[in-house]
């Protein structure tokens, strides 16, 4: 299987904290290894949160790189304590880890994974998305690069939604959707009709990332699209954020009268490569 991304997965840098949004492990485990295996290249300290037993990315990465390079250890144990999950001992363990890897002569730590189902699932997930937020003190440093898995199978809509919006970085690895149909209308243009939200963004994110690598401005047309929700114009604004690094544009064509406001409250603006028509 392949999938194309708006930033390559062995782009991010050390101080990116990304969120990697998922609907199934096939397409989890070839982000997390392009990730990670971007790491033992750069001979960077790779750490993996595993979800247990049979984990194919931790049998993947026992062995290799240099000695003590690649690290493998349970999500559980990161993430809860005493059968519950505490943000800021799993913050307090994060840290350590990343002094650890720059006292064993690594200047950056590489980690990927996300919280375990004993946390997504029982509850906990209100309380993701501001351990989240607390994270970003761990990558002032430039010391770390994370790449945040969540299932969103298993995270309720309204938690991802604010998980996503903590993070300044967010990666898409998901499947298409009939009620979804995304039209190439030439080389940097696309024409979108249907339903647009979390669900069913996964059919955008390989023809939107075409549309961004063919070297002009890129053009929407969301004139026939029912809806749009906050996931989906974060996926635009990360469009735009590639595009304006490269002096170029995202035109949204047609967008929805709500779309303007929502923008504004993700703070992005015309002169960050984002115009609407």
């Amino acid at each position: 299987m392949s999938h194309r991304f708006l930033r390559p997965l062995d782009g991010l840098e050390a101080g990116d904290h990304a969120c990697l949004v998922y609907d199934s492990d096939e397409r989890r485990d070839q982000a997390l290894l392009a990730f990670l295996g971007a790491g033992l290249e750069r001979g960077e300290r790779v750490l993996y949160l595993s979800r247990g037993d049979d984990d194919p990315v931790a049998a993947a990465l026992l062995g290799s790189g240099s000695p003590g390079q690649a690290v493998v250890v349970p999500a559980d144990d990161c993430y809860v304590f005493d059968g519950a999950f505490d943000p800021e001992l799993a913050l307090d363990g994060f840290a350590r880890s990343v002094e650890d890897a720059h006292d064993n002569g690594f200047g950056t730590m590489r980690s990927a994974g996300g919280p375990p189902p004993s946390v997504t699932r029982n509850g906990s997930s209100d309380l993701l998305p501001g351990y989240e937020r607390r994270a970003a003190r761990l990558f002032s440093s430039g010391k770390l690069v994370s790449l945040c898995a969540y299932d969103c199978r298993c995270v309720p809509q309204a938690a991802l939604l604010a998980i996503i919006d903590a993070h300044p970085i967010v990666v898409y690895a998901m499947g298409t959707d009939a009620r979804l149909d995304v039209r190439a209308t030439g080389a940097g243009s696309l024409a979108l009709s249907g339903w647009l939200d979390l669900t069913t963004l996964g059919g955008l994110t390989e023809p939107l990332a075409r549309a961004v690598g063919h070297g002009g401005d890129v053009s929407v047309d969301l004139e026939a699209v029912d809806f749009v929700d906050v996931a989906c114009l974060r996926l635009f604004a990360e469009a735009a954020h590639v595009l304006h690094a490269r002096s170029r544009r995202l035109i949204l064509e047609h967008a929805p009268a709500p779309v303007p406001n929502v923008l504004r409250l993700l703070a992005l603006h015309p002169e960050e490569g984002l115009v609407l028509q």
